[in-house]
């Protein structure tokens, strides 16, 4: 048996940076002289702003569900591969762990009223992402941005996620996204 535990089991090679891949959007979206330019080029954007939010928000999912399967091994672990621990002292002050959260979770409001603008058409965010970014907000929270988590039991669970019944073996699920290199697949069957 090992005496440690990965942070992150691999998903994290799959997420994308929704603040970073969003602003090239719509710096382009403003530069552009007309709004019919404008409406043509949010259309052709628009799934994948869609699939760039879904990535995020199965991320969450998927952290949170890692951290529920180490939280409750038998066995105190080492984490491993936890960056946070490594962070210089001065950047450590100054980090603000929710920022990324709290940018994708104004964007839905964006996005909603941006598709109606431009595209003419209501667009809704499913309420299970928001309730999603709305638990892992809670879980970051708990763990102070896992500044200082060392072990598998360092880790706290919000109740929407200790309580919560999942009814799949939680590696091979994380597994599964990794070989087929698809995030989605951790939304798949959960409601938090």
């Amino acid at each position: 048996m090992s005496d440690t535990v990965k942070f992150d089991p691999g998903i994290g090679e799959l997420f994308v940076n929704f603040n970073d891949f969003i602003d090239p959007i719509y710096t382009k979206l403003k530069s552009m002289p007309t709004l019919v330019q404008k409406r043509i080029t949010f259309k052709m954007a628009e799934q994948k702003i869609v699939k760039a939010m879904r990535n995020n928000v199965a991320f969450y999912a998927g952290c949170m569900m890692w951290a529920y399967y180490i939280s409750n091994m038998q066995e105190e672990k080492q984490l491993e591969g936890n960056a946070f621990l490594d962070m210089p002292e001065d950047i450590r002050k100054n980090y603000d762990y929710l920022i990324p959260l709290n940018f994708i979770d104004a964007y839905f409001e964006a996005f909603e009223k941006d598709t109606g603008y431009y595209v003419g058409r209501k667009s809704t965010i499913p309420q299970k992402w928001k309730n999603i970014v709305a638990v892992y907000r809670k879980f970051l929270k708990l763990n102070d941005g896992f500044l200082n988590t060392k072990t598998n039991k360092d880790v706290q669970l919000p109740d929407e996620v200790k309580n919560y019944n999942f009814n799949f073996d939680i590696p091979t699920r994380i597994e599964q996204a990794i070989q087929k290199r698809n995030l989605d697949i951790l939304l798949e069957n959960i409601e938090l």
